[in-house]
């Protein structure tokens, strides 16, 4: 859900606007956190979020410039998913080992990546390709490298 939220954010206002509201997250965890897990809310964990989105707001900018209302909620919404990943993640780790969490995690990401990919132009284009098996093992190798390891280490 972040993903996607995040990369339609991109296309519909300026990547510096879209970063900025992506990390809207630790607001959203705050949130989230005195709601599920009843933590109470300081003062301090109000002025941090608050600290946090000012710093990438000056390291990235704000260019006003081409943000619709839409581009807003959904630029919001990847702030939100990205934070729901730490909640989720965070029930999931009291139930399960790290390692079912993350499996599942991606089966349900591959899952959710192939409904929104369109099945019938991924088909296509696989079964296009000059070398399906090859295209299929740099599909496989390249989810290893840059999802699978980084989670484990």
């Amino acid at each position: 859900f972040f993903t996607v939220c995040y990369f339609t954010a991109i296309t519909m206002m300026p990547l510096s606007t879209a970063a900025i509201l992506l990390y809207t997250s630790p607001l959203w965890i705050m949130l989230m956190s005195v709601l599920f897990f009843r933590e109470k809310l300081t003062a301090r964990k109000l002025l941090a979020p608050v600290l946090a989105f000012a710093g990438c707001v000056l390291v990235s900018g704000v260019s006003g410039g081409g943000v619709t209302a839409t581009g807003l909620l959904i630029g919001l919404g990847s702030g939100i998913g990205y934070g729901l990943y730490s909640i989720l993640g965070t029930i999931a780790l009291r139930r399960c080992s790290p390692y079912t969490v993350t499996t599942y995690t991606f089966l349900f990401a591959a899952v959710g990546s192939w409904l929104i990919c369109r099945p019938g132009d991924m088909i296509s284009k696989f079964a296009a390709a000059k070398d399906g098996g090859a295209l299929l093992f740099l599909c496989f190798l390249t989810a290893v490298i840059t999802a699978v390891i980084p989670l484990l280490t």
